[in-house]
Formats: structure tokens, sequence, C-alpha cells
């Protein structure tokens, strides 16, 4: 396409289809995923045609949602994803729960049946108009192109739908219904469209949204703290708001607990492992009356548990998200902002040195030094990171791998999850998307078995990638996550919920042409790892552990800690 956008095409479907492709790129749309499609096809080929847009495909409508959400995690930016009609919209419903959940902005462009064959017997034809219901953030369900309809309508409703999208305060996936009469495909004749085009003469001849918003920055919102001893806990973070936080433990000098989404652990005056350093029971977190929580959910139970029951008289949350992560916990207050986007009122001129996050830290990695090289969960968690590139990504899959690093990981890497609705499905998609984005910084997946069961086909787009990201399966033969739960024992327990499979990834992996590798013992996995880091093509690495050994050692671990204090 030419740096004037054109005015011949095949019909009206092709017109429509290129403008708002167009509207979105010039909007700030960088990535689009497809999935195969006839209904879909006006936006396939104008997405394609486009050359400030980059395509990316996969043959199922599910995987390809997560993908995209891995997409606008990694590059925060809006992603588009094109899908045909029917239940191509509906696999696409797991993705955007996570995006609503997490404020992601994914923009559904989905293609429809125009209006006559809806509701009457038409092949591929449901109703989509409100499909998604509040899980998003806006809708619009566009006419089925016509020479009646406006060019400029069409724009002005696309940029005003995108804003949605993507600013505060409430932001998150947006749903465009993209109707389609036949024809769909390309003629060999095409109609030249200047004189409906006229009134975007202007919006032709340069590279700027037809309605341009001007969006002020956000002025800081300023915090008074009360003169009594606190405990900040930091949960998930953005890059740009760990620096943040750390500044504000240095200005009130109070212990700070590191969710392991944060990003802080292995930072000075932080608290690696709030679940064991509470077991510990230190005065300094005992004595706090206020709290301050930064960021996004808290994994650990046991650390949402102590911020319910304990005795506080003031509590603050400060987070962009529009709501509250947890029923119990009392917030008094409430300030809408990122954390990069506060500023402390009259921070006191000698803070108290903070001294006890390295006593916590020591006494809480002693629990398990002595089991360094046995190969298990628990060890994986401790030690990964003494293998990571410091500039590495690392995402945890949800259910029991999240959990096993919140407990014992200590790395200052970065960290992703999917924890806005905490579901298992579309793990590795999302990885994958995570590794489209920026194939420079190692990417390391660590999930379940069943997750990567439940996403298995996602195999077929991690082999696409040329780049060394690295897929560890924790294979302990079925959901172990219950084991942490009370339900009842025996049949029950192994039928209904573990669901023991007995299935390993080896055949998976060489169906699907990736490196594999088993290790035996935590060496073997270190230098395993490091020559998976090395390959510019992708590694899955299975462990293979005992049904109810991880649970067993979370447990265990805890009830150590517990004893330290006595």
């Amino acid at each position: 396409m030419s740096s004037i956008f054109p005015t011949a095409f095949s019909h009206h479907n092709q017109l429509w289809a290129s403008l708002l492709l167009e509207e979105l790129a010039r909007l700030g749309v960088r990535h689009v995923c497809l999935a195969p499609g006839s209904r879909s096809t006006p936006l396939t080929l104008a997405a394609v045609a486009n050359p400030k847009l980059q395509c990316h495909s996969h043959f199922d409508e599910r995987g390809l949602g997560f993908m995209a959400l891995g997409l606008c995690k990694a590059s925060a930016s809006p992603v588009a994803v094109i899908v045909t009609s029917g239940t191509a919209v509906a696999n696409l419903y797991p993705a955007v729960v996570e995006a609503f959940q997490t404020q992601q902005p994914l923009i559904l462009l989905t293609a429809d049946r125009p209006e006559e064959l809806i509701d009457c017997g038409a092949n591929q034809a449901i109703e989509q108009v409100g499909i998604f219901a509040h899980f998003v953030v806006a809708r619009q369900n566009l006419p089925a192109p016509h020479a009646s309809e406006s060019a400029s309508d069409l724009l002005t409703r696309i940029d005003g739908i995108y804003q949605r999208c993507c600013v505060q305060p409430v932001r998150g996936p947006i749903h465009i219904n993209c109707p389609y009469r036949e024809p769909l495909y390309p003629t060999e004749q095409q109609q030249d469209f200047a004189a409906e085009l006229a009134e975007l003469n202007e919006w032709r001849q340069h590279q700027q949204p037809f309605v341009r918003a001007e969006l002020n920055d956000p002025e800081p919102v300023v915090l008074a703290v009360p003169a009594l001893p606190g405990v900040i806990i930091a949960g998930a973070l953005g890059p740009d708001e760990q620096a943040a936080a750390l500044k504000l433990q240095r200005q009130l000098g109070w212990p700070l607990l590191a969710d392991v989404q944060s990003g802080l652990r292995g930072q000075a005056n932080v608290i690696n492992h709030p679940e064991l350093a509470l077991a510990q029971q230190p005065d300094a977190l005992m004595q706090a009356r206020q709290f301050i929580l930064l960021g996004g959910r808290l994994i650990s139970k046991s650390l949402l548990r102590w911020l319910e029951q304990h005795e506080w008289h003031h509590s603050v949350q400060i987070s962009d998200h529009p709501g509250p992560f947890d029923a119990g916990l009392v917030i008094m207050q409430r300030l809408k902002c990122r954390v990069d986007q506060f500023e402390l009122k009259n921070p006191p001129v000698h803070p108290p040195a903070v001294c006890v996050s390295d006593a916590i830290n020591q006494a809480s990695r002693s629990l398990w030094q002595a089991e360094a090289l046995s190969l298990s969960e628990v060890n994986l968690a401790a030690q990964l990171q003494l293998s990571m590139p410091e500039q590495g990504l690392l995402m945890l899959g949800n259910s029991l791998p999240v959990r096993l690093f919140e407990q014992r990981f200590s790395g200052c890497q970065q960290i992703i999850t999917s924890r806005g609705a905490s579901g298992i499905d579309g793990l590795l998609a999302t990885a994958v998307g995570l590794g489209k984005h920026d194939a420079s910084r190692p990417l390391t997946l660590v999930l379940g078995d069943i997750s990567l069961l439940h996403d298995l086909n996602s195999l077929a787009l991690l082999s696409q990638l040329q780049q060394p990201l690295v897929v560890i399966v924790l294979n302990n033969d079925g959901g172990n996550i219950f084991d942490l739960l009370p339900v009842p024992d025996g049949r029950t327990l192994d039928q209904y919920y573990r669901m023991r499979h007995g299935y390993q990834f080896a055949a998976a992996a060489e169906q699907f042409n990736l490196n594999y590798q088993r290790p035996a013992d935590m060496a073997e996995f270190h230098q395993g790892y490091q020559q998976a880091l090395a390959l510019a093509r992708p590694t899955l690495i299975e462990l293979l552990t005992e049904p109810g050994e991880a649970a067993a050692d979370l447990k265990q671990t805890i009830a150590d800690a517990a004893a330290l204090t006595r």
C-alpha cells in the first residue's frame, strides 16, 4: 500500500476492511493475529497488504487469542485478532476473559454474516453481537459495507472505540463485529471509489488517525502516610513500576514483602519469600500497623490471610486496576494510578534502617539448601535463577508451578503470569506471543503437565519460532495442586481431581520437531538448560517427578519455617 491511501478496490468489502485496518495501524496497532476463514477474507487480505502490520497466523482460534494476549503483554500495546464467523468467535472467549481481567487491549475483529442471514438457518451464522457480554469494555457492530454508508463514519467509530480499549480509567478488550455480504474475494475488475472517499482526501494524504485524540499526562497522585510502623507488599508490577516501589521502600524504611510477580526479589531490603517470612513471625512484620499494597494480584494465600486478619489501623492500595483483588481484604484508601505515578507527601527525613530482610531471607534459604542436588519441582523453583540470564523473561504457569516459585524463587528476572482468571488454558500460546515480540530476551515457560495437555496444539506455534524459548514441563502425572486442598483421598482424588494420565511428552516434541531433554538430576538440568538457551530454536525440557512430592515439600517447608521461631 503506497503512502497515499488508494481509491481502487474490487468491492465495498475490500474498501471497508482496508480502511479499518489502515486506521488501526495509524492508531498504533502493529500486530495482527489471524485464523483461516472465508467470511473474514476482506479483513485478512487487508491486514496482509498493509506494510505497517505484522501478521501472525494459527489454525486454532483459542490458541490464537492467547498468542495475541502474549503479544499484548510483551508490547504493552493493542493487538488485533481476526477470525471468521460462528464458533471461531466463541473459541476466543477464554483469552477475552483473561484480557478483561488483566486490562489487556485486545481488538477483536470478528467477521459475520449480514443481518438477513442471522436466525434463519443460514450456515455458520450465530448471534455474535454481544457474545462476549461484559468481558469487553466496548463493542461496535458495524453495518455491512454499502455505498450508502459513510467512510468517515466508519473511521470515527473505529477511533472512538479504540480509545475505550487503550485509555484509562478502564482498559481492556474491545469487540468490533464486521458483517460482510458476498463477494468476499478480490475480483479481476477493480472499481474506483474516489467519489466515496472524497470526504477523506485530507486523511488519505497523511498518516494520522481521522480523529486525533489529545491525551494529557496524568498528574501525580499524592499519598500521605500516618506515623505508624508499616510494611509494603509488592504484587505484580510492570518494569517501570519496580524502581518506584524500591524508592518508596527507601523513603519509608519499611520492610518490603515481594510477591514473585513483582520482579523485586534479590534487591536490597526486600523480603524474598513472604510466606516463609510470615511463618517465622519476625517483630518487624508482626508490629506493623499499616500496609501499602502495590500493583496487581498476590499469589500467596498465607500472605492474603495475614493481611485480612492482622490488626491494621491504615491500609492503602495503589494500582491502575479498577477493582479489588481479594474479597476479604479491607482497603481503607485506594489510589487509582500506576505505581510510578504517585508521590509521597512529606517523606520522613530520617527513615528507620531496615535490617531484617537479610536475616529472614537467609533463614528461608537454609530450609532447602541441603536438598539442592535432587531433581524435584521445589528444587527447580529454588535454583532456576542460578542458570537464567538476568535479562531473561520467566513465565509461570498457573496451579502448582506459580505456587512453587512463590515460595522458593528469589531471582530478579521479570516474571510474567496469567493471573486474571488464573486458568490453565492457553499458557503455551501466551508464551509464544511473548517470544514473538522480542526474540532478543531469552524466555522460559514453566508449566504443569495438565496445562501442556490442555494447550498441546500450540506446540505447532512453538515450532515456528527460530529463537531460544525453553518450555519446562513439570510432569507429576496429573493435577497435583489438589494435594494442597482438602479433597477426599483415594479413588475420588485420583479419578476426578488429580486425573493421573501416564503420558510423557517426548513423542509430542518429536512430532513438532522440537529439541527435547529429560534430565536425571539438577546438575544435568542446569547443563541442558544452558545448552537450550544457546540454540536458535525452542526446547522442551520434561521433569518427571513423583505425584504428591511437591505438595508435601511445600507443606513441610512451611512447617520448618514456623519451627525456626521456637
